[in-house]
């Protein structure tokens, strides 16, 4: 969806002065802002005055400030927000980015903070707004869930000098700037084949509601193999082949202009056909990483060609020993029969109750008679020894008291286990609270419950991953006072850390890490106290190789359940932690290197915004 991002400044009346921010888009937007003042040097921003918060204001830290974007009017999709500017003050520059809550992603100006000079000698880092007459329209960059801020350094003081310094120049202004966002959908795919009669061709539907040109990129296996082959004309109408490989079909737009359908008309000896959807040039949709798969009724499923007459005679029994397969294949022909002779005598427009009921009794005999072949047919197990366990993993055990579970655990004697207690974590105006203490002690009240014979899922953990990763907030992976936020910072011996599982990721995807951030993710839990769970989706992934790093690390340096963690960093852009004094590891866009010193650092593993070092 496209839009625009507008900022004025006003002047009400003398020495009065309003900034507004508004977007075009709908959405759940926040200005995400603070000020320099004068003397400030690099990029650091500090809060505002009070009296220059809009109401709804939230502080982040001391060095921001959150505030919402409210619809100009109902049904209109403009929102907006109006700072009053208080410039008797030493601020000397407005400095901003956009939040949509909906999507998690930041916007910037020109990969910077957006910035709104109100003296006139405020540095250009060309990221300036209304500082410039006759400038051309700025283009914004989509950072996606993280949006890469420039760095914030927390200052302890603001300046209190230059609060007369002249504004020359300060003059009303209104500047829009173009803006993108992606915007999910839910869309749907419908794929139809069955054989045809009269010519026992494959006949292939494919209806979709996408919007716009929908292309086929497809092609027909055989051979009892999935490899793609081009089949023998002829084809669908609008098909092309691409590259000798595969045949291009478009599809043809429904009439009420809401999405679009094709036929394919196949052979009769294909045993399937492949394919994957193309929208665009860089848009292909296909079935979760593979590619759909159709596969075509074999021959013994065909509709028998049998007159009506020929329904009640049974194929005579030879003296040759005949298949149970052959059994069954001639139980299914005769049921058949049987449907097409009650089809038959529907025709005839007579009463034939009385031969309807006759035939579905007969039906019903054959089916019992199929049954009890694939009985006698179907192999029994006898086990030759008992089957054991190592451990539990208890689900939803928010609704089953830790006491009983203790009971079960002391007659069981596992070697682990392992309760899902799943709980909402504490928000404020959509807003994750930076203390979750509530949350964990929830948690940690059903492990007490249970003695400790079992440890909990550290949902807490993963929640607060969640919001620091996606919102570039590391300043949340550190409780205050210091330690991990999360269950693994009270009790750690009991905590499984994890980010993703059955329920959140995979098909189901109730709650999925943050896209691309998984990585940082595993940083994180396998270098920290707790028992970490490595979900089995990303084993087989393209993360394999980076997690068997993490993990042969782990063993390596013996990190365990209760090692100890000293935080060492947790600004916004970047979290870091010493574990056990012999691993270091940072996660986020920001900048650490482990402290040189008596200690011999050496990298040993590092991904995208993730790097792990260990002693030598």
């Amino acid at each position: 969806a496209e839009g625009k991002i507008y900022v004025r400044l006003k002047k009400v009346k003398e020495n009065d002065w309003e900034l507004s921010v508004g977007c075009s888009l709908p959405g759940k937007w926040i200005l995400h802002w603070g000020v320099s003042y004068v003397g400030d040097t690099g990029s650091e921003w500090d809060q505002p005055p009070e009296d220059m918060r809009p109401p709804g204001s939230l502080a982040i830290k001391d060095y921001a400030i959150e505030t919402p974007l409210e619809k100009l009017s109902e049904g209109d999709s403009f929102h907006e927000v109006t700072i009053n500017l208080n410039l008797e003050s030493s601020v000397a520059a407005l400095n901003f980015v956009l939040k949509d809550e909906e999507t998690g992603a930041w916007y910037q100006h020109k990969g910077r903070d957006f910035k709104v000079p109100l003296l006139d000698d405020v540095p250009d880092d060309g990221n300036l707004i209304g500082a410039k007459k006759g400038f051309e329209l700025l283009s914004l960059e989509y950072l996606g869930a993280l949006g890469k801020l420039s760095n914030i350094i927390v200052k302890q003081g603001k300046s209190s000098s230059g609060s007369t310094k002249e504004r020359k120049g300060l003059e009303e202004f209104y500047e829009e700037m173009p803006i993108s966002k992606h915007v999910s959908g839910d869309n749907s795919v419908s794929v139809t084949a069955r054989k045809c009669p009269e010519t026992s061709k494959n006949i292939v539907s494919i209806e979709t509601d996408l919007p716009g040109d929908v292309t086929v990129h497809w092609g027909v296996c055989k051979n009892g193999s999935k490899k793609w082959e081009i089949p023998a004309e002829p084809y669908p109408e609008e098909t092309f082949l691409f590259k000798n490989k595969a045949l291009r079909t478009r599809l043809q737009r429904k009439d009420s202009g809401d999405g679009s359908f094709g036929l394919f008309s196949l052979d009769e000896k294909l045993e399937g056909l492949c394919f994957v959807l193309k929208l665009n040039e860089n848009t292909w949709l296909n079935n979760r990483g593979e590619d759909f798969y159709v596969p075509f009724l074999t021959s013994t499923s065909l509709p028998v060609e049998t007159e009506a007459a020929q329904v009640s005679g049974k194929t005579p029994k030879t003296n040759q020993e005949v298949s149970e397969s052959g059994f069954t294949d001639e139980i299914i022909t005769e049921i058949r029969n049987l449907a097409i002779d009650i089809s038959s005598h529907k025709n005839q427009k007579t009463n034939v109750k009385e031969v309807h009921i006759n035939i579905l009794q007969e039906i019903e005999k054959l089916a019992a008679e199929a049954y009890s072949i694939f009985r006698s047919t179907t192999p029994t197990f006898t086990p030759e020894k008992e089957v054991g366990y190592d451990g539990w993993r208890l689900d939803f055990v928010r609704g089953f008291w830790g006491g009983y579970v203790k009971d079960y655990m002391d007659a069981s004697k596992p070697y682990f286990a392992v309760g899902e207690y799943w709980d909402s974590l504490s928000y404020t105006y959509g807003e994750m609270d930076y203390n979750q203490d509530a949350h964990r002690q929830r948690i940690v009240d059903w492990i007490n419950a249970t003695s400790g014979a079992a440890g909990a899922f550290d949902v807490t953990t993963k929640g607060i991953l969640h919001a620091a990763l996606q919102k570039c907030e590391y300043w949340r992976l550190s409780d205050p006072k210091g330690k991990p936020p999360g269950v693994v910072g009270w009790w750690p011996s009991r905590a499984v850390t994890f980010i993703e599982n059955h329920d959140t990721g995979s098909t189901q995807g109730h709650w999925r890490f943050p896209g691309g951030k998984e990585m940082q993710g595993y940083a994180y839990i396998l270098t920290h106290p707790g028992t970490p769970a490595v979900f089995f989706d990303h084993i087989y992934s393209d993360y394999r190789s980076e997690i068997a790093s993490l993990l042969s690390l782990r063993n390596r340096q013996k990190l365990h359940c209760r090692s100890e963690v000293n935080i060492v960093k947790s600004e916004r852009d970047v979290y870091a932690a010493i574990i056990d004094e012999k691993v270091a590891m940072k996660i986020g866009p920001g900048h650490y290197e482990p402290p040189s010193g008596s200690q011999n650092w050496s990298v040993a593993v590092e991904g995208r915004d993730y790097k792990v070092w260990e002693t030598s």
